[in-house]
């Protein structure tokens, strides 16, 4: 299974390989946007199957509860993204609990007076580690909340493996537009070479290979994959990309690629790695390949323009035999388009397969939007339900509201924090942060306290008990 695995993440690398005809990298100078918002947790009693909680009181305490405040940002989810905020957790609209948030690139620095004004560094580099702790000792699925609330991770990694495709890519097509005369033919023919693969195995390579001291591919790893405990074997699969390139095409003939105004084809040896059709208001891709013996990885996706919204579906699933070892599937309706100015759709992400010790349900999100222009300045309102897989109703939901306008680098504070990580939590600084702090934040959070129902209280108390996380506090 490692080997197949390994295999698996090999195999993703090359059908990335044209993916440079589908997507941009983000431009540099982006805009700074500055909102004016207010965002609300809901639960929905009435969505949920009987439960041992009580969903009706946590509906009534999260009713209360907004946060609202202005932001200004740039280069959202990017490595060097920018962030300030003035925000503040209110109860029944009043401001309860006030903080600054001063993101940074890597960098972000939380100050409050329930902090006595301190200044909290999260370098953002130790979170996904950080986050593996509570997976290991306490067994929660921190891990993926990690991945989940970390873009960025994502972002770099995509960026990281993609920016070298696309310079190869976008090198061979103006070679072969120049190769014919300059015009735009019909059909549109051109090889890249085994010797120029191998120089693109070797520069994605050095994505894992040259972070030695961030070791960002790695960490990013070891908490997506950390239930399956493969993530070593994946990262080592990494830093050897060239042999899949071997084993795709052992006589080195390099991949032969064919641009048509109807779709794109690639073909790696005698495989055909990538094809995508375009037909009027519909793009398919697909793709099926060996990676073992009587194993396959297999890709769809469909995408359909609407005019006024998206409806997208995609499908990824490794087969060995009849077996379906790994499956990934995404239907989304209504996904908003550029230039629209509101509507409805949902949401569906389903996983399974052999290899997973539980198949969990399918997640459903809906989701209804609308703002007041396409450009700003404009007031955006959104709404996200999570319905929940066994009633089909909406059992919680996130409300945010925002008035969105243009600004400009000055919003950001040019100011020095102080610089302890606090994910080099031990216990130590544990014990160091809770006499500095304990009696700021208790006295900052007792009238939220003081708005929890008694089943709330009873909830919270039971699952910090189960969970250890109780003992670990007053130890």
């Amino acid at each position: 299974m490692k080997t197949l695995v390994r295999r698996i993440f090999l195999l993703f690398l090359c059908l990335a390989l044209p993916c440079a005809a589908m997507a941009e990298s983000a431009a540099d100078g982006e805009p700074v946007i500055h909102a004016d918002f207010t965002l609300g947790l809901g639960l929905h009693a009435d969505g949920f199957p009987p439960v041992d909680a009580h969903p009706r009181d946590w509906e009534a305490f999260l009713s209360k509860l907004t946060l609202s405040g202005s932001l200004d940002g740039t280069r959202f989810f990017q490595p060097d993204s920018r962030l300030y905020m003035e925000a503040a957790i209110c109860v029944n609209g009043e401001v309860t609990v006030p903080f600054t948030y001063d993101g940074k690139g890597s960098y972000r620095y939380l100050v409050s007076p329930a902090l006595c004004g301190d200044s909290v560094l999260f370098q953002a580099h130790n979170y996904l580690e950080f986050m593996l702790k509570p997976f290991y000792y306490l067994g929660l699925p921190t891990n993926y909340i990690a991945v989940l609330t970390y873009p960025n991770a994502t972002v770099y990694l995509a960026d990281s493996f993609y920016a070298p495709v696309k310079e190869m890519m976008d090198e061979a097509h103006a070679a072969a537009m120049e190769a014919a005369g300059g015009e735009n033919p019909e059909t549109l023919s051109y090889v890249i070479t085994f010797e120029r693969l191998l120089t693109l195995c070797g520069e994605l390579n050095a994505v894992t290979t040259g972070d030695t001291s961030l070791q960002r591919v790695k960490r990013y790893m070891d908490a997506l994959l950390a239930e399956l405990y493969i993530s070593e074997t994946v990262v080592e699969g990494l830093k050897q990309t060239e042999l899949m390139l071997y084993m795709l095409d052992p006589q080195a003939r390099g991949m032969a690629v064919t641009e048509t105004a109807g779709g794109m084809t690639c073909a790696l040896g005698d495989t055909v790695v990538f094809k995508k059709t375009i037909a009027g208001a519909v793009t398919e891709i697909s793709s099926q390949l060996p990676i073992a013996e009587e194993s396959m990885i297999s890709l769809s996706c469909r995408s359909a323009d609407t005019g006024d919204a998206m409806d997208v579906s995609a499908s990824v699933s490794v087969t060995e035999g009849g077996n379906t070892l790994l499956s990934l599937s995404l239907e989304g309706e209504g996904l908003p388009t550029e230039g629209a100015l509101g509507g409805e759709g949902r949401v569906t992400v389903g996983f399974g397969g052999s290899e997973l010790t539980e198949e969990p349900a399918s997640q459903t999100f809906a989701f209804r939007w609308s703002r007041t222009s396409a450009e700003l300045p404009c007031e955006l309102s959104l709404t996200v339900d999570f319905l929940h897989p066994e009633t089909g109703l909406p059992a919680a939901s996130v409300y945010v509201s925002a008035a969105l306008d243009a600004s400009d680098a000055s919003a950001f504070p040019d100011q020095l924090y102080d610089r302890q990580d606090f994910f080099g939590l031990n216990p130590v600084l544990l014990e160091e942060y809770k006499e500095r702090w304990g009696l700021t934040i208790g006295a900052y959070l007792l009238p939220v306290a003081l708005e929890m129902p008694i089943g709330v209280i009873d909830d919270v108390v039971n699952f910090m008990l189960e969970t250890d996380i109780l003992i670990s506090l007053v130890e």
